[in-house]
């Protein structure tokens, strides 16, 4: 049984663990001498402990900084407004220009479908160059949206 723990090891452990006091000691910064700061374990006199400013900041400090957030705030409010409203416009024309885009190609596949069925060399010469107008309309407006 040289594997187990003996008895006596395994108390020493738990009083170990169980044992440790929680240290609760109050510090205070008072004036000492030659204006130096003092640290102690007893309060000052009355109207002498020292503030930290940088760690208490005085109630006009503390509202100048809320101020600065809430503008602060207020501005990223109106640029994430800002920034919905352009998304929304730039989908908004996205839709358009895809309109413009199948109506150029509805119109491109009308001309070429007309051209076939003309029998007379006059009508087959204008829906031709009807064609070629339609193929430059579509490709004006599907060039933004990258399909040809």
């Amino acid at each position: 049984m040289q594997n187990k723990i003996p008895c006596f090891s395994s108390l020493v452990i738990f009083l170990l663990l169980f044992s440790a006091t929680q240290v609760n000691a109050a510090i205070y910064k008072c004036p000492g001498k030659n204006g130096e700061s003092a640290y102690q374990e007893k309060p000052c006199k009355k109207g002498q402990e020292v503030v930290d400013r940088a760690l208490k900041p005085s109630l006009e400090q503390q509202a100048r900084s809320h101020l600065r957030n809430a503008k602060m705030y207020l501005k990223l409010a109106d640029v994430y407004e800002k920034e919905g409203r352009q998304r929304k416009e730039n989908k908004r024309i996205s839709a358009e220009n895809e309109r413009k885009c199948q109506k150029a190609k509805d119109d491109l596949q009308y001309w070429e479908t007309q051209s076939r069925h003309n029998y007379t060399f006059v009508e087959r010469n204008y829906d031709l160059e009807r064609v070629e107008q339609a193929k430059q309309k579509a490709r004006k407006a599907c060039s933004d949206l990258s399909i040809k």
